[in-house]
């Protein structure tokens, strides 16, 4: 039967899970401890914006999926000026979008 190709029906179908492997969950990274405090590696940074007049940063953790992508305070993120300088440079303006307009009565 040439040309003929299997066909299923969408009930069949399941989503796709990346971190499984074979039924087994995938090991999470270990933090690094610094100066006595655990530290997880920044991957990259994703977007800013202003939370009451602090500027945070979308962080994704280097050997963790995007479902961990965290909002973090530029305050904890004192190891990795220069990926902030990297994204602040490739997007000069993406804190400028989160900026709200006068609000007037």
């Amino acid at each position: 039967m040439q040309g003929v190709h299997p066909t299923f029906h969408v009930s069949l179908l399941r989503k796709f899970e990346a971190d499984a492997i074979g039924g087994r969950e995938a090991a999470q990274p270990t933090p690094v401890i610094i100066e006595g405090e655990e530290e997880w590696e920044v991957e990259e940074v994703l977007d800013c914006r202003k939370r009451r007049k602090r500027r945070e940063y979308l962080i994704g953790w280097k050997g963790y999926g995007p479902e961990s992508n965290s909002w973090e305070p530029e305050g904890n993120l004192t190891n990795c000026k220069e990926l902030i300088e990297d994204f602040e440079k490739r997007f000069p303006h993406a804190t400028d979008r989160h900026k709200r307009g006068r609000r007037f009565k």
